[in-house]
Order: C-alpha cells, then structure tokens, then sequence
C-alpha cells in the first residue's frame, strides 16, 4: 500500500476507518484519505490539544487543559466540553474504543497524582478514579476496559479496577526508565532504557515479563502491532542509518540478523507515532508526514499484495480530482479544438463585438505580448481592460497558438482566474476583452510596496494562485509561464492569474516560459506535467519573501546549470512555514513536489485562514 500523506510536524494520528485518518497538527485537525492522501476536511482547535483518538463515528482531541473536542465525522461538527472543575492541566494515556472511555493522569500545579481517572466522552463525565500507590508516569489499557497497566521509575504495575484495593494485581521491577508501553495481541509490551540501553519487556499473563530485545541509540522502536497466524505480533523498528520501517515477528526480533517481515521506505527515521485496524490498515507519522500501510497480514503473499495496493492508491490519487464537472468541461473544451481545426472562424472570435464599442483609455502596460489598455464600454460604461495581441495568424504555428489561448480563456471560469469576456480581430491585432484589474505582483514587488511582502499577504497570495492552479491542473491545463507579471490583484486584494498564451495540456512539452521561473525539466527538455507550475509558484513564493529569485547570480540572471542541478536552500531567516513550503515546490524531480491541492493544505495556508476566520470574529465582536 505505502500511501503517503505529506504534512509537516503533525502531532498525533488516528484512524477513523479504513479510508479516513485524522491527523493532528499544533492547532487544527485534518481529515484525510487513506485511498488517495487528499485533504478532505479541516477544524481549528487550541494549540493545546497533543492527542487524539477516533472510533467509528466519532474523533476525540484532549489537550493539556480539561477540554475535549468532539467530531462528528458523519456531520463534520465539532462540539468543545470544558471539564472537571479544580483540575488545572491533565495528561491524556489511552482510549477504549469499544468503551468510549478516556484513560487520564489528572496534576496538580503542573505535577502528577497518585490518581488515575477514567472519563466517559459519552456523558463528559468521570466514571471511576483509581487511587495508585506510587505516581505513575503513563498508563495504558489492557484487553478489558477494567485493566489498567501503569508505568513509574523502575516499575511496570497491572491494576483490575473492579476491586476495592488499590494495590497492584501484579508489580515487575524493571531496570530503568519507561519510555512507552502497550497492549496488542494478547500481550503486553513495555520499552525501558538505562545508561543507553534499550530493553523490550512483554507481559502475557506469566509469572514474570520476558525480555524480548536490547537495542542501542542506533536503532529505534515504535511498538507492537497485531500480527499474523503464525506470529503473535510484529515489532515496529529501523535504524537512524536509513529511512526504512520494518516489521518483525516479536519472537525474531532478538536475532544477531532477524529475518523481517516486510519492510518499506518511510520519509524519515525514528517514526513517533502510530495507529492501527487490524486486520485492515495501520498508519505511522513523523515530522515530515504519515504513511499508511496495509494490515491485511494473513494474505498468501503480502509484499505483492502490498504492490497492488500501492498502484490502486497511485491511480485513485490521480483520479481524486475528476468530477462529472471536470469531464464535462473537457469535452466542450475538445468540441471548440475539433471546430476551430475544421473551420477558423467557428467558436473562435466574437464577430458582433468589434474596437467602436470601447472608448480606449490609459495605457496598463506592454510586454512582449502586445500592449494593454484600460477602456470602457459605450453600451455599458463598465470598464475592462483591452489586450491586444498583433495579428499574427497567417504564421501557422501563431495562428493555433493564439487560437489555443481564446479557447482556453472561454471555458475557465474561476474566481481567482481573470475573466475573458470576448475575444476579436482586426486587420492589424486581436484583441482580448478582460476583467480590469489593479497592478500585477510585479508591480507590488518592484514599484509599489518595496521588494519583499509580509507573511499575511503571501499566504493571501499563494492561496489564490493555489486555488486557480488547481482548478486548471485538474482540466489537464498547464499555465506554463508563471511569475509575477501574470499575477494581478484587484482592489480587494483577490490575487488571479492571467496570460494563458503559453498554456498547453500534458501531451505537449516545448521549450516555454520565462527565465528563472522555469522549472529544471523545461530546461532539460523533459516531460511536461502540472508539477512545472508548482516549481514556478514556488519561486513566486521565495521572490516574494526575499526579493530575488533563488538561483540569481550576482549579474542579475538566473544560472540554468543551477536550475537544472536545483540544490535549493532557503535562508534560514524565512519564515518557517513559508520555508517548509518552498522546499516541497522547488524541488528537481517533478513527482516530489506538492500538488496545487497540497499547498492548500499547507500549514502556510492554514494559518492564514485560521488568521482570517479570528479577524473576522473580531470585526464581529466590534459590532456588539
């Protein structure tokens, strides 16, 4: 399966079922899903929710402070419970899906009790408070809702709740400090480490725990697993000397060179969190994203099964973004193609529109294209802005590709896409009638605000570029020439890309764009997909925060060498969120970088909306 879901730093993981997981990041959860790593959905919480849970209908994220945020993921509400009055800050341990109960470390002034607490998320209420003997650093539950398993320096306790005492039913001694523990399979499991050493002790209910593993600072261990017929459970580790999860038979792992599994490439070692249905699919995050990987561990051959999982994943991601909208719009697109080749003046040109209806104006600007004029109409008095391109169609190749950008400005209707309202020619030009915008970001960029924008205003951007990309990505339209002259704003502040004269659809590669915004296959001479206009966004993007371009030379050009090589090494001074994002955009192979969609998730993105939607409140407030 190996399906990768690319989101930075997340805090927690959970799957809600075998096709959605819930992935928490600092201050809002997303849904995703698992077929086609896409964001579905995403809601702000507080900064202090670290945990979260899911069961089949509903999402459960506690935090430090006694609050639990409840989703409803079949009616995407989220409902906030302020509980336990007294209690300062709580640490969060476990959940029992079938119980619904939440296993809780209540503290006081910051410090934990000899108290452990057992909240029903059904009533928002305390159902049972077990008073331990010694101040236990993690608890966890075992098979039933009534086991609890404790954790302390030097001690691994199991406590049945349905007693009166609160004595410990059994009490191990183990050299060392916890690091984590856990029940899968009928067996309990518990790491500790001492002066850097690792052990790996379980517990299935005889006399004293077995010491399963002992491993050094080169190697680490996420968990246990629920395994096949033949294994009890599978032991999830790697080494910090390469980028591979593997899964071994717990009975195995202690082997000089245990025979695994299965193992699989991960985007970084050391991976902190994880999540599983048995016998359906398990998931596993670190700070650069989750993967999701399959659990149907009884198959015949799970590596070829895995393989076909993968490639179901890798079309459905593909596929994601097809809607009968979407096919629709493309076969209209293909009719004007198929018209425009059989006769030249069919859904072409506007014939009823002509330069005597417009009373020109000012010049907006010239470029190689041609020239830009503001005019207004006389029928009307709504003003446009008039483009005119020279008339170049007895040249073949200028003909259709003029042709090309009329047929593709009629069938993009977008709101962060400037509008075409008619198209028609003279003698001499043809000319474009387009929605009047404001200034171009090059404007911004170079004459009107100085040379770098703030944060705010370049999410505000990316966002809106974002947006129109996505919506031509997923009609198989590349733009193909991105950068700030193309980027225009109006007096809103909505950002909308224009100049479709360089667009083309995924069968066509030439050599075109503009130097510096060009994307390494282009210079190479390479396949063309929509990847080139990510790369270019993300120059836009760096631009804007740093005022040049990336591979600039001290001359002032752009280095195609450098471009085509693409070590791309943002300073350290740019902002961490846009940072993060430059580097999934500029990135030399065209399949690593983050999609239109994916930037909108961005935590850059994110931010700005949440910022927003807190603005907005604000103004709201002030009406009071």
């Amino acid at each position: 399966m190996t399906c990768r879901i690319d989101i930075l730093d997340p805090v927690d993981i959970a799957l809600v079922d075998d096709e959605l997981v819930a992935v928490l990041s600092k201050d809002s959860v997303s849904f995703y899903s698992t077929t086609a790593s896409c964001l579905l959905e995403s809601h702000r919480v507080d900064e202090g929710v670290n945990t979260v849970y899911a069961e089949k209908n509903n999402v459960y994220l506690v935090g430090k402070e006694p609050i639990v945020y409840t989703i409803d993921t079949n009616k995407s509400t989220l409902r906030q419970t302020n509980s336990l009055p007294g209690i300062t800050n709580w640490k969060c341990n476990d959940f029992h899906k079938l119980e619904k109960v939440l296993l809780l470390h209540p503290k006081k002034s910051g410090v934990l009790t000899k108290s452990i607490l057992l909240y029903d998320v059904k009533t928002d209420s305390v159902v049972r408070e077990l008073k331990t003997d010694v101040v236990s650093s993690s608890s966890k539950f075992r098979k039933e809702s009534y086991e609890v398993m404790t954790t302390g320096m030097n001690d691994w306790s199991m406590y049945d709740l349905r007693g009166s005492s609160k004595k410990a039913v059994y009490s191990f001694s183990l050299k060392g400090s916890t690091v984590k523990q856990g029940y899968k399979t009928n067996l309990s499991y518990c790491e500790t480490v001492d002066k850097d050493v690792h052990r790996l002790f379980t517990w299935s209910g005889e006399t004293q725990p077995s010491e399963r593993w002992s491993f050094d600072e080169k190697k680490w261990f996420l968990g246990l697993i629920d395994g096949n017929r033949a294994s009890d459970a599978f032991v999830m580790h790697g080494t910090f000397k390469n980028s591979q999860l593997v899964l071994t038979d717990v009975k195995n792992v202690a082997d000089h060179k245990p025979t695994s599994f299965f193992k699989y490439g991960v985007k970084s070692p050391n991976q902190t969190m994880f999540d599983i249905l048995p016998g359906k699919v398990f998931a596993t995050g670190c700070s650069t994203g989750v993967m999701l990987q399959s659990a149907e561990f009884d198959v015949a051959n799970y590596k070829n099964h895995s393989e076909k999982l993968r490639e179901a994943c890798r079309k459905a991601k593909s596929r994601v973004t097809e809607d009968k909208e979407m096919k629709e719009l493309k076969k209209i697109n293909d009719r004007y193609e198929a018209a425009g080749k059989r006769d030249e003046d069919i859904n072409v040109y506007d014939n009823d529109v002509t330069e005597e209806k417009f009373i020109i104006g000012k010049l907006l600007g010239t470029g190689s294209f041609g020239s830009v004029f503001k005019c207004t109409s006389k029928k009307s008095d709504k003003e446009f802005a008039l483009k005119y391109v020279m008339n170049q169609t007895s040249i073949l190749s200028k003909k259709f590709e003029i042709e090309r950008e009329v047929l593709i400005q009629r069938e993009l209707r977008h709101e962060n896409i400037v509008k075409m309202y008619a198209a028609f020619r003279s003698n001499i030009n043809i000319c474009f009638v387009l929605e009047l915008m404001q200034e171009s970001l090059y404007d911004v960029l170079n004459e009107k605000r100085g040379h770098v924008m703030n944060v705010k205003d370049i999410a505000r951007m990316t966002e809106c570029v974002a947006n129109a990309l996505s919506y031509c990505h997923q009609r198989c339209i590349i733009h193909r020439d991105l950068k700030p002259q193309n980027i225009l704003h109006n007096l809103e502040g909505v950002y909308k890309v224009t100049d479709f004269g360089s667009a083309t659809d995924e069968r066509h590669g030439t050599f075109c764009g503009t130097q510096g915004y060009m994307a390494p296959e282009v210079i190479t001479r390479s396949k063309q997909t929509t990847a080139l206009d990510c790369y270019s966004l993300g120059i836009v993007i760096h631009q804007c925060t740093q005022g040049k371009l990336p591979f600039q030379l001290p001359t002032g050009h752009v280095s195609d060498y450098m471009v085509s090589k693409c070590k791309y090494n943002p300073p350290v001074t740019m902002n961490l969120s846009i940072r993060a994002l430059t580097q999934m955009l500029i990135r030399k192979n065209a399949e690593e970088r983050w999609t239109a969609n994916q930037v909108l998730g961005s935590q850059l993105i994110r931010d700005y909306r949440h910022q927003t939607q807190d603005d907005v409140y604000k103004r709201e407030r002030q009406l009071i």
